[in-house]
C-alpha cells in the first residue's frame, strides 16, 4: 500500500466534484421538461361541442312573480300595530353581555389582552373608561346575544387560563 502523494487531489474535492456534476445534470434534465408557451397551446386539446340538447341547469329559469305581483295587494299597518309591535320587541329583546377580560391602566397591556383573544377567535373590543381622573381601558369579548355563544366563549377563556367578567350591556331603545 502506498502513502498518498503530496500531488495527489483530496477525496473531499472529489466528492464536492460529483455532487456538483450530479446537480447540474439534474437541473438541465428538468429544463428539458419544461414546455414553452408554444409548445403547450400546441397540445391543449380542441374546444368541446355543446351537447345537442340542453340540461335542466342551463335552460333559463322562470320567474312568475312579475305575473303575481299585480294580484298581490299589501297594507301598511295602522299606527296603534307599529306600537304593539315596538313593544313586544322592546320586551322581547335578550339584553346583550359582554365578557370583560381586564381592565388595564396601560394601552399597550390591553392590546397585548386584545391580541391574545383574537388568536383564540373571539369578537374582542378595547374600551377606555374614566373613574377618578383615570383611564382604563377595558377589553371586552362579544356581545353575545345567544346563551350558546356566551357559554362557548367563557369555557375557551376557562381552557386558556383568563379571567373573566361577565356584563350586560343596557337596552337601547
Amino acid at each position: 500500500m502506498s502513502e498518498s502523494s503530496p500531488h495527489s487531489v483530496p477525496s473531499w474535492i472529489w466528492l464536492f466534484t460529483g455532487v456538483a456534476t450530479g446537480l447540474f445534470l439534474a437541473f438541465l434534465y428538468y429544463l428539458a421538461g419544461i414546455q414553452t408557451p408554444t409548445q403547450q397551446q400546441d397540445k391543449q386539446p380542441q374546444a368541446v361541442t355543446a351537447p345537442s340538447q340542453p340540461s335542466e341547469r342551463q335552460q333559463a329559469p322562470a320567474y312568475d312573480f312579475y305575473n303575481l305581483l299585480p294580484e298581490v295587494k299589501v297594507t301598511p299597518p295602522s299606527r296603534k300595530q307599529k306600537e304593539v309591535v315596538a313593544k313586544t320587541a322592546v320586551s322581547q329583546a335578550k339584553p346583550s353581555i359582554l365578557l370583560q377580560t381586564g381592565a388595564f391602566t396601560l394601552p399597550t397591556d390591553a392590546d397585548r389582552r386584545r391580541a391574545e383573544l383574537l388568536l383564540l377567535g373571539l369578537n374582542v373590543n378595547v374600551a377606555p373608561v374614566h373613574v377618578k381622573g383615570k383611564t382604563y381601558h377595558r377589553v371586552q369579548v362579544g356581545p353575545f346575544s345567544t346563551k350558546q355563544s356566551l357559554d362557548d366563549a367563557k369555557n375557551l377563556l376557562s381552557q386558556n387560563g383568563i379571567e373573566h367578567l361577565e356584563r350586560k350591556l343596557p337596552l337601547k331603545n
